[in-house]
């Protein structure tokens, strides 16, 4: 019957019918034997409306619409039983029902060798990407909740609805779940296992912790916390337990698994309920190997289940190189160009501490201490000196770092039940790898972002060293003349903000997760006045808040924020860098940066190659000067004294017949002064034009 009814699915019919005279009998049959010799014809009419060809006439109440095979349509037809006895063709076919086997058949009687009969599982080598190999197998941890009563609801009748649905604060550590090996409706279900063979009476729907149970036909629990140990039934030793995953439950992918084993995994996480109500997040991590690069990548991703019921996703992709100079450095100039960063960072140091006990010394400690710069030569040392430690504990860990060749965590990869069980030694080394690694990736993280922000302090202390300069120091002497307009601003800035955040969480919070609470409001509103993308809000906001409020908000918010706000930011910062720019003008004397370093060569050319009788440098006017201070404790104090000194006298005679007027002293003062030659000449065209 069953070969009958596959070739009726490949021959076709030929027109509907409601007796056999209503069919085509010039219609040629392909399956009567005579069809080569006489070339057979004819049709009949079906039991199911439809026309066919004689040769599937054959049961005449079965296949004919009136119960009879036509004989004058198709002769021959119809006539076989609805059953056929086929005992009569097995009457001389005699087969073997048992057979003898023996196990020394494959292994010699009498010695303690074990034979191998079925070749052992190995570890398969697989890629996630070319030339990124797998190491171990992929772990999935997820994080169950407890349910309880909902504290927050009010309201009676809504509270006795919601009785017991909350998920609360606590893990939720116990068994759940169903093996579906056992259940008769699972894809993977064997009805030839025995429970028995698998799990305990502990491990079994209706066991009660109070000695009371009933597991007479339920099913096992297919899920277990990662604490418990399937080997045992009971807690793992404390050595194999890691406390960041008790009461989480992992499961593993094993690398030795073949493509059908692998769908029978997801097949008894998907059927046997892994993913319930209860689970907030589910966690994918894995570790790859490229050999070409000798580096490590920690690759994880994370869904978790908001309590509005969306779900949110996160990845976190770190890489690690574990031998660091063999292969980043084989010729060792990046490990000499480090020594000598820390030595030149050692020399800095002292030379800060040097400077530190000179004030000390000289009582002048609070001037140092009122210097704003000194803080950042502090704490930039701080940074690198913190890095350079960070890189010393990471080559540490990285000579200390080990990995065994494969990981078979799972107990077995071919179990037809409990597929998930594992071995608590492998299970736990290889979760130290994965923490090792991932430590070790961190501490990279770690000292690159040290490198990062001592990078940024070398530009902060550049800018500060310039300063001294009016055309190097625009920046700093810009920011510091608009400092005062600067906080008045921001302090606006951050009224006007946290109007619109607050408003905005009122309006939007409810719907749009951007604006949830004030904080996240705040860095949304930021993005939204930087970017001025709609995909960021747009959709979002709208159908959070009626038409109106939301389109008031919006153009209010872009009016004062952007055209208002901004305008006005930029307006200080301009303003005060037009001032600023004039004075360093005014000051530099119309020289520009060129200029002057020509100058400064020029003078060190000359202190270097004239007589000393012949040329004054900048240095010996300055000791000049010095002996002269009366006891003033500083440059500044010096160039006030002097300036008040000179407030009514054209000019200053210093020892060697030199007038120092006005102009020439701030210059000196400034570090700035003329040569004694155009100091001279200078005091010559005074006296010229006095006469």
């Amino acid at each position: 019957a069953g070969g009958r009814s596959l070739l009726l699915s490949f021959v076709p019919q030929y027109g509907t019918c409601q007796e056999h005279a209503d069919c085509d009998q010039r219609q040629v049959d392909f399956f009567k034997r005579s069809y080569l010799s006489e070339g057979f014809q004819g049709q009949f009419c079906a039991t199911g409306g439809m026309c066919d060809i004689c040769s599937f006439c054959q049961q005449d109440s079965a296949d004919a619409v009136d119960g009879t095979c036509p004989q004058d349509e198709c002769p021959g037809s119809g006539g076989y039983p609805l059953c056929v006895d086929a005992e009569p063709l097995l009457e001389d076919v005699s087969c073997q029902d048992t057979h003898d086997f023996s196990i020394y058949k494959f292994h010699p009687e009498g010695t303690e060798e074990i034979p191998d009969l079925v070749p052992e599982e190995g570890e398969k080598v697989r890629y996630l990407t070319p030339k990124n190999r797998l190491v171990g197998p992929i772990a999935v941890t997820m994080l169950r909740r407890q349910r309880g009563d909902c504290g927050s609801v009010l309201n009676p009748y809504v509270r006795s609805f919601s009785e017991g649905e909350c998920l609360l604060g606590g893990l939720d550590g116990d068994p759940y779940g169903w093996d579906p090996a056992f259940a008769g409706t699972s894809s993977i279900y064997n009805g030839k296992l025995l429970p028995e063979r698998f799990y305990r009476e502990i491990e079994r729907v209706g066991y009660f912790s109070n000695g009371t149970h009933n597991v007479s036909g339920s099913a096992p629990f297919g899920f277990f916390p990662h604490q418990y140990d399937a080997a045992t039934g009971e807690r793992k030793e404390e050595r194999l337990i890691s406390e960041a995953d008790v009461d989480l439950f992992k499961l593993y992918f094993d690398g030795r698994c073949t493509r059908s084993h692998a769908e029978r995994l997801l097949s008894y996480m998907r059927e046997g309920g892994g993913v319930t109500q209860e689970t907030t997040q589910v966690k994918f991590e894995m570790a790859t190997y490229n050999a070409e690069l000798d580096v490590f990548m920690y690759l994880a991703y994370t869904f978790d289940w908001s309590d509005g019921g969306g779900v949110k996703w996160d990845y976190e992709a770190r890489f690690v190189y574990v031998d660091l100079y063999q292969r980043m450095d084989p010729g060792g100039v990046r490990f000499a160009l480090e020594l000598a960063v820390c030595v030149l960072l050692g020399l800095n140091i002292l030379d800060e501490l040097h400077d530190m006990y000179r004030a000390h010394k000289k009582y002048v400690f609070h001037e140092y201490l009122s210097q704003t710069g000194n803080y950042w030569d502090c704490l930039h040392f701080g940074v690198m000196a913190a890095g350079w430690y960070q890189w010393y504990m990471f080559w540490v860990h990285c000579n200390e770092f080990t990995m065994q060749p494969s990981y078979p965590v799972l107990s077995s990869v071919s179990s037809e039940a409990r597929v998930f069980r594992t071995d608590a030694g492998q299970e736990h080394a290889y979760l130290a790898f994965l923490r090792d690694l991932r430590g070790l990736s961190i501490e990279f993280a770690s000292y690159n972002a040290l490198c990062g922000v001592s990078v940024l302090l070398f530009c902060a202390r550049f800018l500060k060293a310039v300063d001294f300069q009016p055309r190097l120091g625009l920046v700093t002497r810009t920011i510091s003349k608009a400092a005062g307009d600067l906080a008045t601003f921001l302090i606006i800035v951050g009224i006007v903000m946290t109007g619109y955040a607050s408003v905005g969480c009122l309006l939007f919070g409810h719907q749009f997760e951007a604006m949830s609470d004030v904080p996240q409001a705040l860095v949304t509103l930021v993005w939204i006045l930087l970017t001025m993308d709609p995909a960021l809000f747009h959709e979002q906001m709208e159908h959070a808040a009626p038409p109106w409020a939301f389109h008031l908000y919006l153009w209010t918010f872009f009016v004062l924020g952007y055209f208002l706000l901004l305008n006005i930011f930029l307006s200080i910062m301009v303003d005060a860098y037009f001032e600023v720019k004039g004075q360093a003008d005014a000051r530099a004397g119309g020289k520009s940066i060129p200029e002057e370093v020509r100058d400064l060569l020029s003078h060190e050319y000359r202190r270097l190659t004239a007589r000393p009788s012949r040329f004054a440098s900048d240095e010996k006017v300055a000791k000049v000067l010095g002996k002269h201070k009366a006891g003033m404790p500083s440059m500044s104090r010096v160039r006030e004294a002097v300036l008040k000194t000179i407030e009514h006298r054209e000019a200053v005679l210093l020892p060697g017949g030199i007038d120092v007027d006005r102009k020439w002293m701030w210059r000196l003062t400034q570090q700035f002064p003329d040569t004694r030659e155009e100091v001279a000449a200078k005091q010559a065209e005074r006296e010229a034009e006095a006469e």
